[in-house]
């Protein structure tokens, strides 16, 4: 497999139709989506990662026009074309290879794409969909200050700006897809390219031609549309949530209790503590190493009352040795993956010589997931799966067939870790059945967040890396996997101390938060560096706990909707063309925002002010849009901006214990940001929910929502509370109320209040904070 050698046009030719059978299918599935399909004698049947969409009832407002040789235009509503064929090849064939192609306008900006290390905006690139082993597959300067494309995961999602007008475009081919926005073809020696590029275009490898877009005038409306259309987040555990704690040597559970000793002498909370490859018994998967784990069950129990769990990791390779249970039953079951002889096929992973489970196959899914309940029975609640690219070491990829043996590599590669996350997650919902399971991939295609999160794979600890990661991140979010985060402090190299302060201070609100590190690098966690770092990253881990009943609500409506919880701020104010490249500055859901230090090399940064008025809850100063300013990165200053009349839940006490206890999510404090231009005529409301942070009974009503509400009058604030569906048992509440002098009043009846610094670790805004009151 090239890399970096991708399709091009002028090697493929019109599919007219009539010519083969080839017939062009639109379907208008309503509220602007539509799907694009071609069927042809070239490929025997179709194979997509989107199931089959019905109707939602609701029309289009644009309109999508097929020509005889598959040319696609859309029509927007006001009769402008939004999107228009490429005349020399609307749409082209080669063999079972097809591709569009469009005409490419000046003003286009490409966003997307999924995991790319190749930038934010996405103009002018090629580049080719195929999980990659980035360690393996790349060299070492590449990977530590370079650009790794392709990488784990594969997301050929697509969103175009152009003028006022947005597109989106999902492939969900299970072939490698291909993408081109406009790249110059340029050869060695010449300084000119050989040709300015007149199109836009993308296809696949294989399986019958598919395309769904979305067009429209609203980003975020068309992102959660393409989040519905490819599988929305379920909703997880609260825990998962929370902060996790891991590295590559963690070996034990004497490693384990002394990692809850720590945190609990330290004051950290923290809900996850992982082990790698290293407690199993020589690498082998499901096994555990001897005398390691004496007493798990009671010993896992005891974690768990001090609020952590367990995540072992789960490789895909099966250790060649009949003697071994996982391996003799995938022999005798014929579970494996085989070469085109019929024979199992073998790589070399960490066991050595290793099988491969077929997941491909319904049969080896459901041996998987036995294999995996049977090790969470005692007492895992989750898993992380690695390797899972495929990674099979110097093993040639392409002679690993699936289907027992029957399909070529290419037409499952990139949906191997996704159907290994979905085998896991069965597994984890047959040991628990009434408990949200939770499982983290390194890879995976569209479609993998209905399985669980994401992470970034193998980072450095370095500045580059903070950077693309958030890029990347940024980039996921906008292509349907929402449930995202890095290695903080980064995975290979000696993390150093400002870096390390600086992972913290930008990731502590991301989807999904772990600091892991590899075998031989120096020791990073909270405590590994000076008391100035440990406070730094505790803060940090605490304002995250804090804020969690804000976290878990954008994944609760987010379920619901579609919306990312990270936002890029092109999709929350896609007029404002400051944004159209910033990547260094991002949404946290609908009211928060980030500007953190990501070059190391200045302690001050300029934060873009968007349109309306904005709080920075570390000094309680106002900024209002459009304008910018300066603000101080360095050492412990956490700065964090909350939009104007926007309401915010918190919690209090976020030191004892993990985040797993749904009973603190009835305890918020709610932060209420009134424009001090504006007291006279402020309102606003917020919609808070909370279950009970593990079952499954939120889908069946077994969830409590409350809608709380402001007005201003001059000093006076004037609050209704409405529960929607009644709490299970009391609630408590304050109102925290930013300004200096506030007369609050809930439902008529004045609270007592008192003058103090935000409760939120770390920031230092003054607020009226009320006296409590009990709801339900």
């Amino acid at each position: 497999m090239y890399f970096h050698k991708i399709d091009h046009p002028y090697n493929f030719v019109p599919l007219p139709e009539g010519i083969e059978g080839a017939s062009y299918l639109v379907e208008d599935h309503g509220d602007d989506i539509f799907c694009v399909s071609v069927s042809s004698s070239r490929w025997a049947r179709g194979s997509s990662l989107i199931a089959s969409l019905p109707s939602n009832g609701r029309s289009s407002c644009c309109t999508l026009l097929c020509s005889g040789e598959g040319g696609l235009s859309i029509i927007g509503s006001d009769g402008r074309y939004l999107l228009t064929p490429w005349e020399q090849l609307p749409f082209g064939v080669q063999r079972t290879k097809w591709l569009w192609c469009f005409d490419l306008r000046s003003d286009m900006q490409f966003y997307g794409m999924g995991e790319k290390n190749i930038g934010f905006e996405k103009s002018g690139v090629r580049t080719k969909f195929w999980n990659t082993d980035i360690w393996a597959d790349f060299s070492d300067q590449e990977i530590r200050d370079g650009s790794t494309d392709p990488m784990y995961l594969s997301a050929p999602v697509l969103l175009i700006h152009t003028g006022s007008s947005w597109l989106g475009m999902i492939v969900p081919s299970v072939y490698p897809v291909f993408m081109d926005t406009g790249a110059r073809q340029l050869i060695e020696g010449l300084d000119e390219a050989v040709q300015e590029p007149g199109c836009f275009y993308l296809g696949s490898s294989g399986s019958a031609p598919q395309l769904y877009l979305f067009p429209g005038d609203d980003p975020m409306q068309i992102v959660q549309k393409m989040q519905k259309v490819s599988g929305v987040v379920r909703r997880p555990p609260l825990w998962a949530l929370g902060y996790h704690q891991s590295r590559w040597g963690y070996a034990s559970l004497k490693d384990l209790q002394q990692l809850d000793e720590r945190f609990t002498d330290l004051q950290i909370p923290c809900d996850g503590l992982w082990l790698d490859i290293d407690y199993m018994d020589a690498y082998k998967v499901f096994s555990l190493r001897p005398g390691a784990f004496d007493d798990l069950e009671v010993q896992l129990a005891r974690l768990r009352s001090s609020g952590r769990r367990v995540v072992p990791i789960l490789d895909p390779g099966v250790k060649a040795d009949p003697s071994y249970p996982p391996c003799a039953q995938g022999l005798s079951q014929e579970l494996f993956c085989k070469t085109g002889e019929g024979r199992p096929y073998i790589g070399f992973v960490w066991p050595g010589a290793s099988y491969f489970p077929d997941f491909s196959l319904e049969r080896t899914r459901s041996w998987w997931a036995k294999q995996t309940a049977e090790l969470a029975g005692h007492g895992f609640e989750g898993f992380w799966v690695d390797m899972n690219d495929p990674s099979t070491g110097s093993s040639e990829l392409e002679d690993m067939l699936f289907s027992d043996g029957s399909e070529p590599h290419e037409s499952y590669h990139n949906v191997y870790g996704k159907d290994m996350m979905r085998a896991t997650y069965d597994g984890l919902l047959l040991a628990r059945p009434d408990q949200r399971p939770f499982v983290l991939s390194r890879s995976g295609c569209i479609g993998s967040s209905t399985y669980g999160a994401v992470w970034t794979g193998d980072n450095f600890s370095n500045y580059h890396h903070l950077r693309t990661s958030v890029e990347m991140a940024l980039s996921l979010s906008l292509s349907g996997l929402p449930f995202i985060g890095p290695d903080l402090g980064g995975f290979g190299g000696d993390a150093f101390e400002e870096n390390f302060i600086d992972w913290y201070k930008c990731c502590y609100l991301f989807p999904f938060m772990r600091n892991h590190s590899a075998d031989g690098t120096r020791a990073q966690e909270p405590w590994a560096f000076t008391d100035e770092a440990l406070s730094v990253t505790r803060t940090c881990i605490r304002a995250r706990y804090t804020l969690l009943p804000y976290l878990y609500n954008l994944f609760i409506f987010s379920e619901r909707s579609g919306a990312p919880i990270l936002r890029p701020m092109l999709l929350m104010f896609p007029e404002d063309q400051r944004f159209a490249r910033t990547a260094d500055q991002f949404m946290v859901g609908h009211e928060l925002m980030q500007a953190p230090n990501l070059w190391g090399d200045e302690s001050t940064r300029e934060v873009l002010i968007p349109e309306g008025s904005w709080v920075d809850l570390y000094d309680g100063r106002w900024s209002h849009g459009k304008s910018s300013h300066e603000i101080d990165t360095s050492g412990d200053k956490l700065h964090l901006f909350m939009r104007g009349n926007a309401m915010l839940p918190m919690t209090l006490d976020p030191v004892s214990g993990g985040s797993s206890s749904s009973a603190r999510m009835q305890e918020i404090t709610v932060l209420i940001a009134v424009d001090p231009e504006a007291p006279c005529k402020s309102s606003g409301s917020l919609v808070y929910c909370v279950d009970d942070g593990i079952s499954f009974a939120y889908q069946h009503g077994e969830e409590s929502q409350i809608t709380i509400g402001y007005v201003t009058d001059q000093d006076t604030i004037s609050v209704s509370i409405q529960a929607d569906t009644l709490p299970d048992g009391p609630w408590q509440l304050r109102l925290a109320v930013m300004g200096t002098s506030w007369d609050i009043f809930v439902d008529g009846q004045q609270l007592s209040s008192v003058l103090q610094p935000l409760p939120l670790p770390g920031f230092h805004a003054p607020v009226c904070l009320s006296s409590v009151v009990t709801i339900g």
